[in-house]
């Protein structure tokens, strides 16, 4: 069975990228709670810089 690929904003993906940087949460915490794959938001936070 395939899996369906999600798309998210820019401003989803800023907001995420912002409240990680400033949080107390590691990067897994975050990612597991806003429900995406951990891979995705290290590369969001990479192009960021």
């Amino acid at each position: 069975m395939s899996q369906v690929r999600r798309r998210f904003t820019r401003e989803f993906k800023d907001e995420v990228v912002w409240l990680s940087e400033g949080g107390d949460q590691t990067v897994r915490q975050m990612a597991e709670d806003l429900g995406i794959r951990e891979k995705s938001l290290h590369r969001w936070r990479a192009r960021r810089r």
